[in-house]
């Protein structure tokens, strides 16, 4: 490692960030709160919010949440207003800056629920027109750009490739509903799957996504 390099992974940002991540991955593993006393204050407070805030979130019965994550409701009130406010001494801004240092963060951002949807109705349509056309992807694009969602074949193929469980579940169901739609319109599966993504942009007000 250079010097450089070196000193930017010794950086304080970097490693609250570093720390913040373990403690999250570690409660995704079901390590309980309790034990996170070797864990340096402000990455506790930072990671006891977020995951706090991300229960919320999930469970709609408070009893749901664990035990263990209660004393970090007042955490979680505090990063809320932070972030609101730019409360600049609250420690999440470290984690920020820590995290936009290189080789921090994936340049694979997890897409938003409106890209989830039309990534996953575009994969279905390539697994149908698999069984059916030699050119599945360049035809499923067609499909998408007159619905109005615009995506560079290498990228499509990039999303063929890397598809976690989530994701292959949310493609499979996606063909039984195009397939479904396509039924009433005597077949016509084009037709269905770009009524469909012309409604998931619609509903979920996304303006033509333009990325390459």
């Amino acid at each position: 490692m250079t010097k450089a390099g070196k000193a930017l992974a010794e950086h304080p940002n970097v490693i609250l960030a570093r720390q913040v991540q373990d403690l999250a991955h570690r409660w995704q593993r079901g390590e309980k709160a309790q034990r996170w006393e070797d864990v340096d204050g402000e990455a506790k407070r930072i990671a006891g919010a977020i995951t706090y805030i991300e229960w919320t979130l999930r469970k709609t019965n408070i009893a749901e949440i664990p035990d263990g994550l209660f004393p970090f409701h007042f955490e979680a009130c505090a990063l809320v207003w932070a972030l609101r406010d730019a409360t600049w001494s609250h420690p999440i801004w470290k984690y920020v800056r820590g995290m936009r240092q290189p080789g921090m963060s994936s340049s694979r951002t997890k897409p938003d629920a409106i890209e989830y949807f039309a990534r996953a109705q575009v994969l279905a349509l390539c697994n149908i027109f698999r069984h059916t056309d030699g050119q599945p992807v360049a035809r499923a694009l067609r499909v998408a750009e007159r619905a109005g969602f615009y995506i560079s074949r290498e990228k499509l193929k990039g999303w063929r490739k890397r598809q976690d469980e989530t994701m292959r579940l949310a493609v499979a169901e996606w063909e039984k509903e195009i397939l479904k739609h396509a039924e009433v319109l005597d077949g016509n599966v084009e037709g269905a799957a770009e009524i469909l993504i012309r409604l998931n942009n619609i509903f979920l007000h996304q303006e033509p996504n333009w990325g390459v």
